[in-house]
């Protein structure tokens, strides 16, 4: 009996050994593969990028039939015991497998595949001219980088740092940083190069920007700021230090484009600290603005050189009226027509030949004085202490009429006195075309009604002819 314990004790020891020798995995590898286990069904991978595949496989056994559903996958259906199913869209999916056995039972179970989107490396820097002797910080861009999955994998085998980065002529020459600075002490032009890396589920991605850094002899400068100013009338440069005369081909170093496309201006240098262009036609509501000054002889007081530039300049212009102010909704939505002890006059909106868009708003007049429109602002809007310009389409039937317009501020339609804010007379001349007109107006404490809500009172004569209005808008000044 004890030379049995013995024995079973030394085979206890051997199996331990043994377990250790292969280790954890792989015994549980042997493990599955030898137990008896009716219904057994896996897949290769979890995790996995777009047009990455999976494998799954169907080792059950007795297997009478079995369906397999792919949700998200390149099949939506199959019978084989191991299909390969391909992912092209990013997101959560579900696998479903049915088996029925030969004994009639079934039994189903339910996988679920997280497909990630491909990493994009890019990055910025900080500045890309300099005098030689000062660093540039760089900045990764890189997309679908920093998932859950990636968390605490930097102690584990096979993982790699997410960044690789590579810098011509400068030092460090190599960084593992996200976000590293580089010093550039020699005068020349240098690429950059990162690559990313994501570990689960694996994916790279390479980036090379060529003449990327551009190390001077001379001090650079760049404008401290930029400003759509005066209702998209004119851009401004702001600096922070005196600029010299520009030079008489100034112009030609510099692009104006306007969605894209390029338009003509005037430049000027207004104050020491502002270079001004204003292009041959305002810039208009929702239109994208980019300002780029290639390599010229516009320089600093102080003979730093303005550095290549690509602006882009945020448009400011927004219509500050309630929405309809152009009456695109085919109705008076938001709007208030009135009248001041006299007739109604008769306000329609209509789709006949508008300044702008689909419809126009049209009124008769049957009195010789004020015919109100009133509309609110939209919510929020602060008006003490700004200035503000009211710009809007006007015509009539016919030429050879007359007429004008007022623009009050106040609580509510009623008795007056009311807050008469400005007021112009306008005349249409001799024919009978859209004409866009606007003023400039500005609120002070002094008498403020504390209203946002605006009127505008058109001036008539009685029966003479229909008038017209469109594209009401009211912006913001800035200057």
């Amino acid at each position: 009996m004890i030379k049995i314990i013995n024995i079973l004790k030394y085979s206890v020891l051997v199996a331990v050994a043994l377990l250790y020798m292969t280790g954890c995995n792989e015994m549980a590898d042997l493990y599955e593969d030898a137990r008896p286990v009716k219904f057994w069904v896996k897949g290769n991978k979890s995790f996995l990028t777009i047009g990455d595949s999976v494998s799954f496989n169907d080792s059950s056994v007795n297997v009478a039939s079995r369906v397999w559903t792919f949700e998200g996958g390149s099949l939506a259906t199959s019978t084989l015991q191991n299909p390969v199913v391909v992912y092209t869209t990013a997101g959560e999916f579900k696998t479903k497998i049915t088996c029925e056995f030969n004994d009639g039972t079934k039994e189903d179970r339910m996988f679920y595949t997280t497909v990630r989107p491909h990493i994009v490396a890019n990055f910025s820097a900080d500045k890309q001219y300099l005098k030689f002797g000062n660093p540039v910080t760089f900045k990764s861009l890189v997309t679908e980088l920093n998932y859950k999955e990636n968390t605490g994998l930097e102690n584990t085998a096979g993982y790699r740092n997410p960044y690789k980065w590579e810098f011509e002529g400068g030092v460090p020459a190599t960084s593992n940083l996200a976000n590293p600075t580089v010093l550039y002490s020699t005068p020349g032009v240098y690429k950059v190069k990162l690559t990313a890396y994501r570990n689960i589920p694996k994916d790279s991605s390479t980036i090379e920007k060529v003449a990327y850094i551009n190390v001077l002899l001379n001090d650079v400068i760049s404008p401290s700021s930029t400003l759509l100013a005066l209702v998209g009338s004119k851009i401004y440069l702001n600096f922070d230090e005196d600029m010299a005369a520009l030079p008489a081909d100034a112009k030609s170093n510099f692009t104006l484009l306007v969605n894209g496309n390029p338009v003509d201006f005037s430049i000027e240098l207004k104050t020491a600290r502002r270079i001004i262009l204003t292009p041959n036609s305002p810039i208009t509501e929702g239109q994208s603005i980019n300002v780029k000054y290639t390599p010229g002889a516009v320089k600093s007081v102080a003979n730093k050189i303005l550095a290549p530039q690509d602006l882009i300049i945020n448009n400011n212009l927004v219509n500050l009226l309630s929405e309809n102010s152009d009456f695109e909704q085919g109705n008076l939505t938001n709007w208030s027509p009135r009248f001041d002890n006299l007739p109604a006059a008769t306000w329609n909106v209509v789709n006949t030949a508008p300044n702008s868009g689909t419809y126009c708003l049209r009124f008769n007049p049957l009195a010789s004085d004020r015919h109100r429109l009133s509309i609110t602002c939209k919510p929020g809007l602060v008006l003490l202490n700004k200035k503000f310009r009211l710009q809007f389409a006007a015509k009539a039937s016919e030429s050879g009429w007359t007429g004008g317009y007022a623009v009050v501020w106040k609580d509510k339609f009623g008795a007056d006195p009311y807050i008469e804010t400005s007021q112009n007379w306008w005349t249409n001349g001799a024919n009978s075309n859209w004409k866009t007109t606007s003023f400039d107006l500005s609120f002070t404490a002094a008498g403020w009604a504390g209203t946002n809500q605006l009127n505008v009172c058109f001036l008539t004569e009685a029966n003479k002819t229909e008038r017209f209005l469109d594209d009401i808008k009211f912006y913001e000044i800035f200057e």
